[in-house]
């Protein structure tokens, strides 16, 4: 039994990561996305870890969670820097920036929302509540840029 609810949560998985990125012409094909294979793998081994992986009652990402996670690439910018990611204890996954005196982070839990904080040394801001199927801020494309140097 096990091991049919791993193999069907993977087939959505894997299902999931085969749809072509299309939409707001910032990642065009599923090719573009390919560049972050490290970090798509990371993020769907976030629904694999163990119950307690933590020591404190660390649950899994959700398949929900994940595909936000995921979602959210197809309106980022591939100019734009690459996060790195994290899990909380809650099965919340994470992406984050810092660089340049700048730090950003978004939460995704599976709702089809994102929060998500950017500050700038001079000044900060965020949003509680941002769709998935929206384009992101323009704060936050702004100051995940300001994360690192222009080439």
């Amino acid at each position: 039994m096990m091991w049919e609810q791993s193999f069907s949560h993977a087939s959505r998985v894997r299902s999931v990561l085969r749809v072509p990125i299309h939409n707001t012409g910032t990642v065009s094909s599923r090719a573009d996305i390919n560049i972050n294979n490290e970090l798509t793998s990371r993020i769907v081994e976030y629904s694999n870890l163990a119950d307690d992986w933590d020591g404190y009652g660390g649950k899994a990402a959700s398949l929900a969670t994940v595909m936000d996670a995921l979602d959210f690439f197809r309106h980022y910018p591939m100019t734009l820097p690459r996060p790195k990611s994290m899990i909380t204890g809650a099965g919340v996954i994470g992406l984050y920036w810092e660089g340049n005196g700048c730090y950003v982070s978004i939460d995704f839990d599976g709702s089809g929302c994102y929060c998500y904080i950017a500050d700038r040394s001079e000044d900060e801001g965020g949003e509680d509540r941002v769709s998935i199927s929206e384009p992101l801020p323009q704060r936050l494309i702004e100051v995940i840029a300001d994360t690192t140097d222009s080439p």
